[in-house]
């Protein structure tokens, strides 16, 4: 019968193991804290980098369906003038404005003066912006 009994140097103490497991939760927990505290640092950058900026002005310029419809139009054409804008998508002055603004912001247009219209048309930025994805943006941005 004592064969089956385990002797007191057998004996595993519980709490060693549990000391040994919250040890290495620890390291762990730290590891993770200061990987998430140098993701924070790099997202605070992120406000000073101008290409940040500029994926911004451009994410806010094509994510409404009238700036769309404004770069479709004018893709199909050479250039537009103002007014020819108001009537084929039937806005207001100051609305097309407010959008035209955006799409200047984000250097996807350019206007000039013709006399008395305002002509558009499509930036050479519109060219090399369109011509990659928003995934080579992020790939290009500082590490």
């Amino acid at each position: 019968m004592t064969d089956n009994l385990i002797s007191k140097d057998q004996l595993i103490d519980p709490f060693t193991i549990i000391n040994e497991f919250r040890v290495k939760e620890i390291g762990e927990l730290d590891t993770y804290v200061s990987n998430i505290s140098e993701e924070v640092e790099k997202l605070q950058a992120l406000d000073f980098d101008p290409d940040f900026q500029k994926l911004m002005d451009f994410g806010k310029a094509v994510s409404n369906d009238v700036r769309l419809k404004i770069l479709y139009f004018m893709k199909n054409v050479d250039k537009t003038c103002f007014c020819e804008l108001e009537n084929v998508l039937e806005l207001k002055q100051s609305t097309l404005n407010y959008h035209i603004g955006l799409l200047k912001r984000a250097n996807l247009i350019d206007t000039h003066k013709e006399g008395k219209l305002i002509v558009l048309q499509l930036s050479s930025d519109f060219q090399q912006l369109t011509q990659h994805s928003i995934f080579d943006l992020f790939n290009n941005s500082p590490k």
